[in-house]
């Protein structure tokens, strides 16, 4: 299998600032002011989020910086709290503009979600009109909105969220949430992740509680150019990377990559490297006390659902990719036309399951590991080739190889044994696949069993 390069490869990533708020909102400072502020610690983009107000600040735009067009809509709970807004939920999200030259009118005159809070389905029906207009909608600090997961199981249409918001940080350490964003992904949502500073700057950059530069995101894109940014923002070609002192650089991510079943991640010095997955546990590789890793190999099962990596430092810095659902890998198509899935599994259901889940995007798929061969071979609806366990190759008159006499005494008395393996006349189970080279599906499936 050819190498998949899940972060791009022969591009340039840029840093960027995707939540801001400048004096056309809550924000201490201008847009030009931000621009040079971020452009000195080495930031090339910025997205304008002021609050309900839409603005494409194109004027600052040059070779080595680009603006994009944006804006932070809400929506409160409605209701008399003690303690007002502070005991509020709410929702809030940024828009990206993909093509600010497109419906201008209409964009001129963007109204907040005219919705109650509980009315989950008419947020779904704003975030669509919002899309059909070229944005794309990111879902804002659940920690801080003081929401729960029933808040946001429901929503629908997010293009991402954020996994790390600097202002949050400082204001209650609300800042770093994965367990929201591993939630979304959970409730059947695929969306992005992101790290971004909400800064208002009411501090200056020398005190502690400046809320700029905490987390970023850094864009792979083939040039810095409005058209080459979005695509990569829409495609996910990016990483984020977090630093909650304000004042260092966050973790890098340098590769990450999928060869015959193996994912390969490449980083800066690092403490831990951790992949995390649909289920509670991950794949996860760590550095001796007093040393670093910057790199770690993992070979995947295929029942991960989802893959993302977390990258941590021995400062508590981290680095988070989005996720990446094996399902989609599978569809990608810059993968070879043919390819066979051996599902090593116990359970016959198992495999007749994700062979159907798999059905169309394989050219073969066949079960290993009880040893027994079936005889259900046959084409998937799909095109998919499919036999649900190939068998064994071993002594015919053996139980799964071993001699039947030591299986049978175990099985009477309960007490281990030593496997021997059998002698006499063996067998080799096995199938022929034929498949289609051009489309790279089956097109017929015999098993045969030699001896």
């Amino acid at each position: 299998m050819a190498v998949m390069n899940l972060l791009p490869k022969g591009v340039t990533y840029y840093k960027a600032n995707l939540h801001c708020h400048t004096v056309h909102s809550d924000g201490k400072l201008t847009p030009q002011e931000v621009k040079k502020l971020y452009q000195e610690r080495g930031y090339s983009i910025i997205a304008f989020t002021d609050h309900r107000h839409y603005a494409n600040h194109s004027e600052l735009n040059d070779e080595g910086f680009l603006a994009i067009a944006a804006l932070e809509t809400d929506l409160n709970e409605f209701g008399s709290y003690q303690g007002g807004f502070d005991r509020i939920k709410t929702y809030h999200i940024n828009w990206f503009d993909r093509a600010p030259e497109l419906y201008k009118e209409e964009k001129a005159h963007l109204a907040q979600p005219r919705r109650r809070y509980h009315d989950v389905e008419g947020l779904n029906e704003y975030v669509e009109k919002m899309t059909r207009l070229g944005f794309l909608a990111c879902y804002n600090h659940p920690y801080w909105s003081l929401q729960t997961y029933e808040d946001y199981k429901d929503l629908r249409g997010f293009w991402g969220m954020e996994i790390y918001n600097h202002g949050c940080e400082l204001d209650g350490l609300y800042g770093y949430h994965p367990q929201s964003y591993d939630e979304m992904l959970r409730s059947g949502q695929r969306l992005f992740a992101l790290a971004t500073d909400d800064n208002h700057n009411s501090f200056s950059t020398e005190e502690p509680l400046c809320d700029s530069f905490g987390g970023a995101v850094m864009i792979g894109a083939k040039e810095l150019s409005y058209p080459a940014v979005m695509e990569a923002l829409q495609k996910g070609h990016f990483y984020s990377t977090i630093s909650p002192d304000g004042r260092s650089e966050g973790p890098r991510i340098e590769e990450i990559s999928l060869e015959d079943g193996k994912l390969l991640v490449r980083c800066s010095p690092a403490d831990k490297i951790f992949v995390k997955t649909m289920g509670r546990f991950c794949h996860r590789a760590a550095a001796m006390p007093g040393t670093t890793i910057d790199r770690a190999e993992f070979t995947l099962t295929g029942k991960e659902g989802y893959i993302r990596v977390c990258v941590q430092d021995a400062q508590g810095r981290h680095a988070d990719s989005n996720a990446y659902f094996l399902d989609e890998l599978l569809s990608r198509p810059d993968l070879p036309k043919l390819r066979v899935v051996d599902f090593h599994a116990e359970a016959t259901g198992e495999k007749r399951a994700m062979g159907f889940f798999a059905d169309g995007r394989v050219t073969a798929f066949f079960g290993t590991h009880t040893h027994v061969p079936t005889a259900d071979p046959c084409l998937l609806p799909q095109g998919t080739g499919y036999l649900t366990d190939v068998g064994m190759t071993g002594p015919i008159d053996s139980v799964l190889g071993v001699k039947p006499e030591i299986i049978i005494n175990r099985y009477l008395t309960k007490m281990p044994a030593r496997f021997d393996l059998a002698k006499g006349p063996c067998r080799m189970d096995c199938a022929v696949f034929t498949a289609d080279e051009a489309t790279g599906l089956c097109t017929g499936v015999e098993r045969l069993s030699i001896t």
